[in-house]
């Protein structure tokens, strides 16, 4: 698979689209998480931008804020 790319520290990253594929979520529903994750200062150093249509979202991160999303709905 061509839908993760690594740097030099072994994170990985992933572009939007295929974290659609990786998770089976819905393209609305990735973007709503990466909205979330990006006005959260936790997690705004998973994000590179590398131009207007390449995005690259770290795929621990990503997860991590997944785990963290659990049962919340529950809470509010």
């Amino acid at each position: 698979m061509k839908m993760i790319a690594k740097d030099n520290f072994e994170r990985l990253y992933i572009q939007p689209a295929h974290i659609v594929d990786a998770f089976d979520l819905s393209r609305t529903t990735v973007n709503r998480f990466l909205k979330r994750m990006k006005e959260n200062p936790k997690y705004k150093s998973a994000f590179i931008d590398l131009g207007s249509n390449l995005k690259l979202i770290e795929l621990e991160a990503f997860k991590n804020f997944l785990k963290e999303q659990h049962n919340k709905y529950l809470k509010e």
